[in-house]
């Protein structure tokens, strides 16, 4: 408005002169109709704004690097010539904490109700809170601001990117005595399910014979009891926004965010429950998830809570061991944008362990990783690259 303003009082002072030098009439009334235009400009933008309505809506939730699409209708009660709105949109990221500004300039149609579609590319996952607090109408010259209080606010939320995980189980670790999966292969001691009958032989336990059948056949028969195949699972995740003075890239957080929430899913697409875990303030939440609705939930979670500010494996690891959480988990599959291989080969010596570490770009080195799977995963190409993972 400053450069409009500044342009305009160039005229008045460009028509001015050009009347002092030449002292003819046609200057002085040009003069005379450019100091009252922009006074006629401003009572008709006064009258074009008389009954003005603004509504914003947000479309739904979009997934990370896709665009969201804001609406702006505006409604008025006339058709009289409308100058220019400018309306401010806040974007607040929960989960990075970051807050930015979108700026959005039109010139508003000569209707009296239209509605307006704008789009915008979110790159972070995260829950996006958009506020709008206030809106400027202009004039048709641009020399006069008016200032409406505006109240809206939505929440919506941006999904990490979508990948289809294979997942493999290249090992079956140490279980309970009951589950509710069975290995065929395998017999066990879960008197719960019967896998198969055979005739007695010497050191059989006695509760393991059919006496029934025994006695309708004359001879002592046994039952083969099933062999739990289900073990407890941990996918152990960690996001902060510093590591030992080192920041974390936001590309790296959405990785790690990514690749929990679609290896939970493939988890359980292919029958196994398990927990998802983080390491967060000084403690390791976990949230349980056996059922499409409880992955739901379990991802709600994940983006609506702020990163902690700092954070390192070794704080994940002792509390990992301080809870000893050996009796909870037999598998862990920890995903981590750092690595502390003296951590981790800490951690290997309590449950089988897969692990996932994500870097920005570069491919890192490594010592050599006994007792784990280790598998590094770029952040830049990981949609591209990761297909199956074998835990």
């Amino acid at each position: 408005m400053r450069k409009q303003r500044i342009l305009y009082l160039f005229v008045l002072a460009a028509v001015a002169l050009s009347y002092i030098l030449a002292d003819r009439r046609e200057p002085l009334v040009l003069l005379c109709l450019l100091i009252l235009f922009p006074f006629a400009c401003a009572l008709l933008q006064i009258l074009a704004m008389s009954g003005l309505k603004l509504s914003f809506f947000v479309e739904g939730n979009c997934i990370a690097g896709q665009n969201e699409k804001v609406k702006l209708s505006v409604s008025r009660r006339n058709r009289l010539p409308f100058g220019r709105l400018w309306v401010q949109f806040i974007f607040s990221n929960r989960l990075f904490g970051d807050t930015f500004k979108k700026e959005l300039s039109l010139v508003v149609e000569e209707k009296k109700g239209k509605e307006y579609t704008f789009t915008y590319n979110f790159g972070d996952c995260g829950e996006i809170q958009v506020f709008v607090r206030e809106a400027k109408c202009y004039d048709l010259l641009g020399l006069f601001c008016w200032k409406r209080p505006v109240e809206w606010k939505e929440t919506f939320v941006v999904y990490p990117s979508e990948l289809k995980i294979g997942t493999e189980v290249s090992k079956r670790p140490a279980t309970k005595s009951f589950g509710e999966l069975y290995d065929p292969g395998r017999k066990g001691q879960d008197v719960s399910e019967v896998s198969g009958l055979r005739d007695y032989v010497n050191g059989d336990p006695l509760n393991s014979i059919h006496w029934k059948l025994s006695g309708k056949l004359s001879r002592l028969i046994v039952r083969e009891f099933g062999y739990p195949s289900n073990y407890n699972t941990l996918v152990l995740f960690e996001t902060m926004k510093n590591s030992e003075g080192t920041k974390i890239a936001h590309s790296c957080i959405n990785a790690v965010i990514g690749l929990t929430v679609s290896l939970s899913y493939s988890l359980l697409q292919k029958g196994l429950e398990h927990d998802v875990g983080q390491f967060r303030y000084g403690e390791i939440n976990t949230i349980p998830v056996n059922s499409v609705a409880a992955h739901e939930n379990m991802v709600f979670n994940i983006l609506h809570i702020p990163l902690p500010d700092e954070g390192n494996s070794r704080g994940t690891v002792h509390e990992f061991a301080r809870r000893n959480t050996r009796n909870e988990y037999t598998k862990v599959v920890y995903i981590t944008p750092v690595y502390n291989e003296q951590a981790v080969r800490e951690l290997s010596e309590n449950v089988d362990l897969t692990v996932i570490h994500v870097v920005e770009k570069r491919n890192p080195s490594y010592a050599t990783s006994l007792g784990y799977l280790l598998i590094p995963v770029s952040a830049e190409d990981y949609r591209d690259t990761v297909h199956n993972i074998v835990i």
